[in-house]
C-alpha cells in the first residue's frame, strides 16, 4: 500500500514562488516572516523534487562542473553490511579519528596521493 502523501503547504509554495524569482533564503526569511531552518528546508526540498531551481553558482570550482552530488555519510553507512560497517568504526578508532567522515576523508586522501605518484 502506497504511504499517504501530505499535501503541500502553501508557505512552502510561497517559498519556492520566491526562490525561482531570484530571492536569497535570508530575504525569503525576511519577507515571509519565517523561520530561517523553516526556508532553506523549503528550499532543499524544492530544489530535490524540482520545485525550485537549482542553486545558481558564482564560484567556478571542480564540483560545479560535475553532474555529482556529494550526498551524504548516511548514504555510505546505509549500503554497508553490519560486517562491514563493524570494520569501518574499528579501523576509524584505530587510527585514532572520532567520526567515520574522518575516516573515509583520509582513504580518500591516501588513494589520491597513490594515483598522483
Amino acid at each position: 500500500m502506497k504511504a499517504k502523501r501530505h499535501p503541500i503547504l502553501e508557505q512552502t509554495k510561497a517559498v519556492w514562488r520566491l526562490s525561482n524569482q531570484g530571492m536569497s533564503a535570508k530575504q525569503i526569511t525576511q519577507t515571509l516572516g519565517l523561520n530561517r531552518g523553516v526556508v532553506s528546508g523549503a528550499i532543499n526540498r524544492g530544489r530535490k523534487s524540482g520545485h525550485c531551481n537549482k542553486k545558481v553558482r558564482t564560484k567556478k570550482t571542480a564540483r560545479n562542473e560535475s553532474p555529482l552530488t556529494y550526498g551524504f555519510i548516511g548514504q555510505v553507512i546505509d549500503v554497508l553490511s553490519l560486517e562491514q560497517l563493524d570494520w569501518l568504526l574499528q579501523q576509524t578508532e584505530l587510527v585514532g579519528h572520532s567520526t567515520c567522515a574522518e575516516y573515509i576523508a583520509e582513504l580518500v586522501q591516501d588513494a589520491h596521493a597513490v594515483d598522483q605518484q
